[in-house]
């Protein structure tokens, strides 16, 4: 966390140099006005932002809210996307008299691939917006859309020799012909593998990021040290790992995780 707050320090007094300069060289331009008509819109912080549909997905909704529902209202919508083929977004949300949420579809394009993420940020017009408050919900909502064809395929629990055990569920993709462990360590730590029914099970990477802090900025990951195995008998995965954290240079010895299958769903 020092050598974080001393590099920060190290490059503001040039930062700030850099604003002097060119406050002296360009003409001052006021910021927008504060809204003083009263109307505060938002997009709810109750909204899916990582979004996992499945093939046939077509589009997906999202709520927005406002704090002033005196008067109908047609709000205008604001997008920006590096892939304007994915996705069809409506040019304003509507709120009738009295309503105090209302709900935009997003629709998604037929030419979207199969496990590719595609994002969008969606902002409501500024001068519905009170951008000098503070508040915990905001105007504008940045989305990740993946279409897979991932599905439950077990639950179990999984052990950890680093980590105490939890629940966790077992994916399968058929296009893929793919399991996944998604979400393991932490949100968007999946790991990946192949397996045949048998007792060989082939990782699809040689390092899985846990996304887990030994501390401040130092992340632990999981080197495979070898392939992993099932037994049947005991409807047991085992993973070979050895974790380390790579920024410090340090590792853990070498040990065994354990996915214990209580129920196959499939």
């Amino acid at each position: 966390m020092k050598m974080k707050i001393l590099k920060y320090l190290s490059v503001l007094p040039f930062a700030a140099g850099l604003i002097l300069t060119a406050c002296s060289e360009t003409e001052y331009e006021p910021g927008a006005q504060m809204n003083t008509a009263g109307d505060n819109v938002y997009f709810s912080s109750d909204n899916e932002t990582n979004l996992a549909l499945g093939t046939d997905a077509t589009e997906f909704t999202l709520r927005v809210e406002r704090d002033n529902a005196a008067e109908a209202q047609s709000i205008p919508l604001e997008v920006s996307t590096l892939s304007p083929e994915a996705f069809t977004v409506p040019a304003t949300v509507e709120f009738g008299q009295g309503e105090l949420e209302s709900t935009i579809t997003v629709k998604l394009g037929e030419s979207m691939e199969l496990f590719t993420e595609y994002k969008c940020s969606i902002s409501i017009a500024e001068n519905y917006t009170q951008q000098y408050i503070e508040q915990d919900t905001y105007p504008r909502v940045e989305v990740t859309v993946l279409k897979e064809d991932y599905v439950p395929y077990a639950t179990g629990i999984y052990s950890s020799y680093l980590f105490d055990p939890w629940e966790q569920t077992l994916e399968y993709s058929g296009i893929l012909d793919q399991y996944r462990l998604p979400d393991l360590w932490s949100i968007g730590s999946d790991v990946v593998f192949k397996w045949d029914g048998g007792a060989s099970v082939q990782l699809g990477y040689s390092s899985f990021e846990t996304g887990v802090e030994y501390q401040a900025g130092a992340f632990i990951t999981a080197e495979v040290v070898q392939d992993g195995t099932y037994s049947a008998e005991e409807k047991t995965f085992t993973f070979f790992y050895e974790y380390t954290v790579p920024s410090l240079g340090g590792t853990f010895n070498p040990g065994q995780d354990y996915f214990i299958v209580t129920e196959f769903l499939q």
